[in-house]
């Protein structure tokens, strides 16, 4: 018996499915840049034909990712309401969505995605932004918000990378903990 449209496009998400789920560990581990269609079809257990079938190249299976629901979530909950708020409360909004990050596996990845970007309008840059503005403010502690951005950024990829490693749920610090890190007033 011939199979139905809807059993073809269950096939079609189950292998576009299994490539991402391969090639997001991928893209985080190596960079973007490193990865090739061969590393994806090792890991995701396919051949070259099925990749190359739903997608043109490594960029494609990146772009699609970050196209997905889960992450275009993720980036809105991060980046979609923080014009004319005060910095400390910007900044406790990143603390809280990238703390509840931690929640599972897919998020940590899609999170460690979104701190790993670079450029106009990055996570990075917009963070920088928020730390300066809150040295004006009087309430983010001093230094280059340049370093103070790398130091909260690598402080939250090392949460994402231990609990993408880990067979056990990880210890996450309380929301307050990391806040106090880049207070100015710390009483």
């Amino acid at each position: 018996m011939p199979r139905t449209a809807s059993q073809f496009k269950e096939m079609k998400d189950q292998r576009v499915a299994s490539i991402f789920e391969a090639a997001l560990p991928l893209f985080i581990e190596f960079g973007v840049e490193k990865i090739t269609v061969d590393k994806i079809c090792q890991k995701a257990k396919c051949s070259h034909g099925l990749v190359y079938h739903y997608f043109k190249d490594t960029d494609a299976i990146y772009e699609a990712l970050i196209k997905l629901d889960n992450f275009k979530n993720l980036k809105e909950s991060l980046l979609g309401d923080i014009k004319n708020k005060l910095a400390l409360d910007v900044l406790t909004t990143f603390v809280n969505v990238l703390i509840d990050a931690t929640s599972d596996k897919e998020t940590s990845m899609f999170a460690h995605l979104i701190l790993n970007e670079d450029g106009k309008g990055s996570f990075r840059d917009t963070l920088t932004k928020v730390l300066k503005q809150g040295q004006k403010e009087g309430e983010v502690l001093g230094g280059k918000p340049e370093d103070l951005a790398n130091l909260f950024i690598y402080f939250f990829k090392g949460l994402y990378y231990k609990n993408m490693t880990s067979k056990k749920a990880i210890e996450v610090p309380s929301k307050d903990v990391v806040m106090y890190l880049f207070k100015k007033n710390r009483y």
